[in-house]
């Protein structure tokens, strides 16, 4: 089963809040928080790794909209198969808002948009 999960927080930062490399603790925590250790890839247990849905390399932001807590071995899956990941929005195109863009996540119950 597939849903559509919330992405954001209004009290943190939003897009264009890029700091340099490193995320804000408070983002990154909020991000951590949301996926409650789930895999934001796959839904399986051991999420231990922020990948940005919109790449820096394109401008994107260290953001919670812009951030999925993922299990490594999913991090790797999403890169090596672009196409898919644009469409189930674990990425997210240069010109894309990644708030404004449904993000899919197995093995969720809720379904709301971002």
């Amino acid at each position: 089963m597939s849903a559509l999960v919330p992405l954001g927080d209004p009290a943190l930062p939003k897009r264009g809040s890029k700091l340099g490399k490193t995320i804000p603790v408070k983002v990154r925590q909020a991000v951590k928080d949301r996926s409650g250790g789930l895999c934001e890839h796959c839904g399986r247990p051991g999420a231990n790794h922020l990948h940005h849905r919109k790449l820096r390399s394109q401008g994107g932001g260290h953001t919670v909209e812009n951030l999925l807590n993922v299990r490594w071995d999913c991090h790797r899956s999403i890169h090596a198969d672009p196409d898919h990941a644009y469409d189930m929005g674990w990425l997210v195109r240069s010109w894309a808002d990644p708030a404004q863009v449904p993000l899919v996540v197995a093995d969720l119950a809720a379904e709301v948009t971002a």
